[in-house]
């Protein structure tokens, strides 16, 4: 297959500092490499072709398996599971397969920041021992679709 990967963006919105986010296993990269992203609208979307994984009943957390072989972990916000699902709407259900773009959830982006949750996007490639290297592409504000990271596969 092909050995390198392109992740895009799935919203738009400003890059963030990772220590910047009040949650340990993300700001260490625990899971895997990971952006943050400050979304500036409400819409997330497909950073990727592949299949959906898994979406947890509360919306927050999804789960994707892209065709090219990367695990994405696309995480909505700080600590937003004790929202219970409150603020977002999803468009995809477990198993849906996806294309780069399409339209997964929308967010309520004002009543987190009104409620002071954190609505900070984080995209983590779960599988990134898999990778030699995972590069991120941009360094100040993202749209959607921009490509975002590159991903070498290592030689097996």
């Amino acid at each position: 297959g092909e050995k390198k990967i392109l992740i895009y963006s799935p919203v738009r919105g400003k890059l963030k500092d990772l220590s910047e986010i009040d949650d340990d296993s993300f700001r260490s990269e625990k899971l895997g490499k990971t952006v943050a992203i400050e979304p500036l609208e409400n819409t997330i979307y497909a950073p990727v072709n592949g299949v959906i994984k898994g979406i947890f009943p509360t919306c927050q957390s999804i789960a994707i398996k892209a065709d090219s072989g990367a695990d994405i972990l696309l995480h909505i916000g700080v600590n937003t599971h004790l929202l219970n699902g409150t603020g977002f709407i999803s468009h995809i259900h477990k198993d849906d397969k996806i294309t780069i773009g399409k339209r997964m959830l929308e967010i309520d982006r004002e009543m987190m920041l009104s409620n002071h949750f954190d609505p900070t996007i984080l995209l983590i490639v779960t599988n990134t021992p898999e990778f030699a290297s995972i590069k991120l592409l941009k360094e100040d504000s993202v749209l959607v679709k921009d490509e975002l990271l590159l991903a070498i596969k290592k030689d097996i």
